[in-house]
């Protein structure tokens, strides 16, 4: 039997309203296809390709952004967890159509965009002094992806007390996302989410 309708209902309304200001992430992950290079075996009758040695580059890491190519960095990215925060409410205005199994693939999914959200922003080079904001709000994004992912499987195992202690915490991490990009937004000035 899955998920009393009532109770995810109740407590996904709950966390749609808390959850990150009004956010949406839109995500894309790409990786660099795998490359080899190769010179043919002068001495070999077959056409095998012996892959050469590649050159490793060290590079240090990038040093800290301008404040105000930080600024703009933060600004792209506020529009991008302010979708996710929109995709929540609109996940969660709809679950009442929806069965355990449509709850699941969906939460996780909005777990894997928090995640990703938590990686470009861990991502980001700020100046010295908004370093531990910056680490808060990316903290705090990834505890709401592992929540979120909690919340996916409570639906997917018809768990309504692990649905509700993973909404619970949701909603406090999802409290604390507001709050550090509240603060943040505001040091650099830029318009508040939501």
């Amino acid at each position: 039997m899955g998920l009393p309708r009532r109770f995810m209902v109740g407590a996904l309304m709950t966390v749609g309203l808390a959850a990150c200001g009004s956010t949406t992430t839109t995500t894309s992950s790409t990786a660099p296809a795998p490359t080899t290079t190769g010179t043919p075996s002068a001495t070999s009758s077959t056409s095998t390709v012996a892959p050469t040695p590649t050159s490793t580059q060290t590079t240090a890491a990038p040093g800290p952004a301008s404040v105000s190519s930080f600024k703009s960095a933060y600004a792209a990215e506020k529009v991008k967890f302010s979708l996710l925060g929109s995709d929540l409410a609109k996940a969660v205005e709809g679950a009442r159509s929806k069965s355990n199994a449509q709850l699941a693939t969906e939460f996780q999914a909005l777990s894997v965009r928090a995640a990703q959200q938590a990686a470009r922003l861990a991502n980001l080079h700020p100046p010295a002094k908004y370093m531990t904001d910056l680490a808060q709000l990316t903290t705090s994004f990834a505890a709401v992806a592992a929540d979120l992912s909690a919340i996916a499987t409570a639906a997917t195992k018809g768990d309504p007390p692990a649905a509700k202690a993973a909404t619970e915490k949701l909603v406090q991490d999802a409290a604390r996302v507001k709050a550090h990009d509240t603060a943040l937004t505001a040091a650099l000035g830029l318009r508040p989410t939501g």
